[in-house]
């Protein structure tokens, strides 16, 4: 297995570049910031963004905790990895991510400033100062159950062929933490979330009325939220195909709202109006 370190300072957009950069070096799987990760799936381990003071996110990036360490180097035992990109501030620290993975020397250095334009990594710097912003090399889709409170945005990569023509190279996610936002903490209410799931039902003119919600794990967003619908359908509706189409609306619209990731979708129908005739 060879390994392959990506250096550069924080900030300056090792993350964004990450697949990108894995793809070039032939490397089968990625290890950033405490996750290991493969074909864009978080395989094992835990984001360091998800931890609450940066003494705490460095020793979450650098596999300090034994059983932090110990899943990931037993996801690595089970696969097939001829290659492996670690990305660190520096030498010194992939050098101790290697050794507590147990993984061999490595035996080439990439460097941000090798890969990256100065004018690009100064606008990854201004952005990480002024809005907090970071990149992990995953889609959204793939991240959210892993960072539920955070703000959570995709961003399409682009390469340029040999005719500088660009092709979309895959997606990888921004986010912010709550806590950090510019807004100072956010917090969400259940009721919050039962007004959203009532607008975009009601956007439908299928439903006549929202009779009951229910929001649980409002207080355990890790889980997943699981909202819970009793409604009133309006009379000759396709009740199936009305309640699939509500429910991925429902979901789509508060994950966007509220960045937190809905896992259920609960519909029953407690009536049936049928309209008055003039």
């Amino acid at each position: 297995m060879d390994v392959v370190a990506f250096i550069g300072p924080a900030g300056t957009g090792k993350s964004h570049r990450a697949s990108k950069v894995a793809y070039d070096c032939g490397a089968d799987v990625i290890i950033d910031d405490g996750i290991l990760i493969k074909d864009n799936r978080i395989i094992a381990g835990s984001s360091a963004k998800y931890e609450s003071n940066k003494i705490r996110s460095v020793k979450k990036a650098i596999f300090a905790d034994d059983e932090h360490a110990r899943q990931v180097r037993d996801a690595l035992s089970q696969m097939q990895v001829s290659r492996v990109l670690v990305l660190g501030t520096s030498s010194n620290m992939v050098d101790k991510i290697v050794r507590v993975l147990q993984l061999p020397p490595v035996s080439q250095v990439i460097n941000i400033y090798d890969v990256s334009t100065p004018d690009a990594i100064m606008k990854a710097r201004e952005t990480r100062r002024t809005q907090n912003k970071h990149i992990v090399p995953v889609p959204k889709i793939e991240l959210q159950p892993h960072l539920p409170n955070f703000m959570i945005d995709p961003m399409r990569l682009f390469s340029k062929s040999a005719r500088q023509a660009r092709h979309h190279f895959g997606e990888v996610s921004v986010v912010r933490p709550n806590r950090f936002s510019v807004f100072g903490k956010l917090i969400i209410s259940e009721r919050a979330v039962a007004m959203i799931v009532r607008e975009e039902l009601l956007k439908d003119n299928s439903w006549v009325a929202l009779t009951r919600i229910s929001v649980k794990n409002m207080e355990k967003p890790e889980r997943g939220l699981v909202l819970r619908l009793e409604v009133t359908v309006r009379y000759g509706v396709n009740i199936p195909n009305a309640v699939r189409a509500a429910q991925e609306r429902i979901r789509t619209q508060v994950e966007y709202m509220t960045w937190m990731t809905v896992s259920d979708v609960d519909i029953f129908v407690r009536g049936i109006v049928a309209e008055a005739k003039g």
